[in-house]
C-alpha cells in the first residue's frame, strides 16, 4: 500500500480527493457555483482546476462543473481529441 507522500508524488495533488480538506473545499465550491461554468446550465457535480494544475487549489482555480463538461474540458486540456 502506497503512503499519502508518494499517491501525491505519483498524481501531483496537494490534497487528497478523499481527505477531509478536499471534501470541504469542494463543498463550499459546488454551494457557490451550482451551475456548470461551461455554460451548460447543469448542476455542478465535480470541481475543476481551471488551469490544470492539481497543486494550485486556490479557490480562484476551482471552478464547478458538471461531470461530462468536467471529462471534455480534461481531455481536452490534455490535448486529446473529443
Amino acid at each position: 500500500m502506497k503512503t499519502l507522500r508518494q499517491r501525491q508524488a505519483e498524481t501531483g495533488r496537494t490534497l487528497a480527493l478523499n481527505g477531509a480538506a478536499w471534501r470541504r473545499l469542494r463543498a463550499a465550491v459546488l454551494e457557490a457555483q451550482p451551475l456548470c461554468a461551461c455554460g451548460c446550465g447543469g448542476l455542478s457535480t465535480d470541481v475543476d482546476h481551471i488551469d490544470n494544475d492539481p497543486t494550485n487549489n486556490d479557490r480562484r482555480n476551482l471552478a464547478g462543473m458538471t461531470h461530462e463538461c468536467h471529462a471534455k474540458k480534461t481531455q481536452q486540456d490534455l490535448g486529446k481529441r473529443v
